[in-house]
């Protein structure tokens, strides 16, 4: 067995980085079954004030929720939801923009906490009902940012009540692999080769690759084309230019680097950042 250590509180940090956004698509008294099929293309959220949920998945039993409670899809799952009972459930519903690495190797399928048991979720929830039925001045604004902030304190209480599992987690707990991830995380922009990750963790060539991916289930290099991609989305979101995003992701120029971002995200770097940030 090999020695570990605990992850630290910088790569927790890391590891909330390229945290998801939620959007929310429904606010209200649920009665009955929905009558549209969630999570076929996005992950979802859903916060749970009043009343007992149902969640239908195929081929699977219905999963019943009480309230208070948050329900966390994280990637694409088919399921309806129902409101129990006459009453019905007051219901907030956010879809997810894609999970990335390497949160999306450790979080699973569906989580499901009862917030009476986590104080800042309860808070949290309390206070976006409050708004939702208020709806003063701003509601939605202040719903959207609450939203964000409460699918933060979601993961935030995964690693802190440990259900997150697997992968990058067991991978920061390996004092082999464990340099090589902090490197890659706070270093991508240097041209990395499966030797110079070899080297950081005194393995040969191939026992390194071998560890890292039956620890991570991603190869070393896939591993860190995911993590640029998800730096070079977060550079190109805050305005800069494609040339500096390039460099800063660790490409040497910008055709290979928009040949990579367009196979990952499905458009080119300057297309990508004009349709999330309209034209400039």
């Amino acid at each position: 067995m090999s020695e570990s250590t605990p992850p630290s509180d910088a790569f927790l940090h890391q590891l909330l980085r390229f945290a998801p956004t939620a959007k929310m698509f429904y606010s209200g008294t649920l009665c009955g079954v929905s009558p549209d099929i969630d999570g076929l293309t996005q992950g979802c959220l859903h916060l749970l004030s009043r009343g007992e949920l149902l969640v239908h998945r195929p081929q699977l039993e219905p999963l019943r929720v009480h309230a208070p409670s948050v329900v966390l899809l994280p990637r694409p799952l088919e399921h309806r939801v129902e409101g129990a009972g006459a009453a019905g459930v007051d219901l907030m519903c956010a879809k997810l923009t894609d999970m990335a690495p390497p949160l999306s190797l450790v979080i699973p399928a569906l989580t499901v906490i009862d917030v009476r048991s986590a104080a800042q979720l309860r808070r949290l929830l309390e206070l976006m009902f409050e708004e939702a039925g208020q709806r003063a001045y701003g509601h939605s604004a202040a719903i959207g940012s609450l939203l964000q902030y409460t699918l933060v304190a979601v993961i935030r209480h995964l690693v802190g009540s440990n259900r997150l599992e697997g992968g990058v987690l067991d991978a920061m707990a390996d004092i082999k692999l464990r340099p090589v991830l902090e490197a890659l995380h706070t270093m991508p922009e240097l041209a990395w080769t499966i030797e110079t990750m070899a080297a950081r963790s005194n393995l040969s060539r191939s026992a390194f690759a071998q560890r890292f991916t039956q620890v991570l289930g991603m190869a070393p290099l896939a591993y860190l084309t995911a993590w640029r991609m998800n730096l070079a989305r977060e550079l190109l979101e805050s305005g800069l230019p494609v040339k500096t995003a390039a460099t800063r992701a660790g490409y040497q120029s910008v055709a290979s680097f928009t040949r990579a971002f367009a196979r990952a995200s499905g458009a080119a770097p300057a297309a990508w950042q004009r349709m999330r940030l309209g034209p400039r």
